[in-house]
């Protein structure tokens, strides 16, 4: 019975330390991935730590002005090119805005039907489609003038 008792326990040892092999290699194969990825975040946060000096290099104004200058041939501009709002024109002069209309006296479902087969006089929906452009409109709503629109006669 002692013997048994002995082999028992011994193969419980054994079990017991080869147990602790595996979990022993585990944590170290846990421990080698968890310093790579410590190496990887420090790489990664060096990489920002450089993008952000570039950046901060390609914002400042020097760099901006000397790549406008060189690349896109802009100049500083003089002091000459600079008014004043008291130097700007009081009144802004209104555009001419008097024209003719085309003539629209034809119903749209004229145009639209065979030659021959559209009577102009008897469809009221076809004359109801003609526009019916008023005379006086108003174009600007800084201006009280009116500006005239004729129609062609036909």
């Amino acid at each position: 019975m002692i013997r048994h008792a002995t082999l028992f326990w011994v193969t419980v040892g054994a079990l017991f330390l080869g147990g602790l092999t595996i979990v022993g290699h585990e944590v170290r194969d846990r421990d080698q991935t968890l310093r790579e990825l410590h190496g990887a975040i420090e790489r990664e946060r060096e990489k920002i730590h450089v993008l952000r000096a570039e950046k901060a290099y390609l914002s400042s104004s020097e760099v901006i002005a000397r790549r406008a200058s060189s690349e896109l041939g802009m100049i500083e501009f003089k002091a000459t090119q600079i008014i004043k709002i008291a130097d700007l024109p009081k009144h802004i002069p209104e555009p001419d805005l008097d024209f003719t209309l085309p003539d629209y006296s034809t119903p749209l479902l004229s145009l639209l039907a065979p030659e021959g087969e559209f009577d102009s006089a008897s469809s009221s929906f076809a004359t109801a489609l003609t526009p019916d452009w008023p005379t006086n409109v108003k174009f600007s709503r800084y201006s009280s003038r009116t500006t005239n629109i004729t129609r062609p006669q036909s």
